[in-house]
């Protein structure tokens, strides 16, 4: 038997030793990640365990909706929920539209969610938007009836979506086709046309001046009243003007709350001119012209949303709002019965 020196024995045992070590350390490292890997693929399903859909599902933002999801109810907390959304669309992240918990949906949010979805899609943004159906059974109903999921990319069988509740146009021109479409849809009597049509090409008219954006109008109908709504995702009306008034001597910009009220009591002389697109005192009347419909016998709620003003028109109140919401929102509920 060959004998082994002391010093190549020592220098056996060390690297026996440092081998051992390095081992203990390697077996240590994966371990850690074996645990780490079963605590984030705890709950997934095992056919998409290792797919990059889990990955990203893991980095898209999520941001909890208020329960009651409506634009005219929850205004600031939608005009939040959704800045928050445009703000990660902004740094290229993936969003998800989380509406499991939600109890209330109101047709308003639902028209606001579809333009604000379209208006950011993947297309223009190059982020993924995605999203989920509420849980509640009634909100959910009305997501599926309102042919929300028609106009987006699903994964739910096409048998399992209803659609055709809530109809939608969207342009950058005035198209009277399409209020004309509108208010034959919405009302058997003729005697409406006079009324809702010529303040709905107003609408569109107005967009031409304060936003490059696309408009969108919408409308559902159920068995005691119709509801439109008018809106775009540009400026909003307030922000564009910048009408400047004097104080202390210098000229800043006027207060939004003083053009409601203005508009509220319809002083002539500061409103002619300013809210018409034209800014001529002949031609039409701009906002007042659309105001003086919320006064009409049939109109059971009318609601004005820009920047950091809400109006109810047929109450005659206004609220000043703590986010700004770039944008024109109009909202109308008319009567049947009237």
């Amino acid at each position: 038997m060959k004998k082994v020196s002391p010093k190549k024995r020592l220098y056996d045992m060390k690297q026996f030793r440092y081998r051992t070590r390095r081992h203990k350390k390697i077996r240590k490292k994966l371990l850690m990640r074996y645990k780490k890997r079963q605590k984030y693929i705890k709950g997934i399903s095992y056919s998409n365990r290792f797919s990059k859909k889990d990955l990203l599902e893991k980095k898209k933002f999520k941001c909890t909706p208020p329960s009651y999801f409506s634009f005219i109810e929850s205004t600031d907390e939608l005009i939040e929920y959704f800045y928050r959304y445009e703000k990660a669309l902004s740094q290229g992240k993936p969003v998800k539209f989380d509406l499991t918990d939600i109890d209330q949906l109101g047709f308003d949010a639902l028209s606001l969610l579809h333009g604000m979805v379209k208006h950011n899609d993947s297309k223009r943004t190059g982020c993924l938007i995605s999203g989920s159906l509420p849980n509640n059974e009634k909100a959910n109903s009305l997501f599926k009836k309102s042919g929300f999921l028609e106009n987006v990319f699903s994964t739910i069988k096409t048998e399992h979506i209803q659609g055709g509740m809530i109809g939608n146009y969207t342009e950058r021109q005035v198209i009277p086709e399409y209020a004309r479409k509108v208010v034959d849809m919405l009302f058997e009597s003729k005697s409406n046309i006079p009324l809702l049509f010529p303040r709905l090409t107003e609408c569109m008219a107005n967009t031409k001046g304060h936003t490059t954006c696309k408009w969108w109008l919408t409308y559902y109908k159920d068995t005691k009243s119709s509801y439109v709504c008018f809106f775009d995702l540009g400026e909003g009306i307030l922000n564009h003007f910048g009408h400047t008034e004097k104080k202390w001597g210098i000229q800043v910009k006027a207060d939004h709350v003083k053009t409601i009220e203005a508009l509220l009591n319809q002083d002539s002389k500061y409103l002619n001119g300013v809210f018409s697109s034209t800014r001529e005192s002949k031609r039409g009347q701009g906002l007042p012209f659309i105001y003086q419909f919320s006064f009409d016998k049939k109109v059971k709620k009318a609601i004005l949303i820009s920047n950091t003003v809400k109006v109810d028109m047929k109450e005659e109140k206004y609220k000043k709002l703590k986010n700004n919401f770039h944008g024109t929102f109009y909202f109308w509920e008319i009567d049947h019965a009237n």
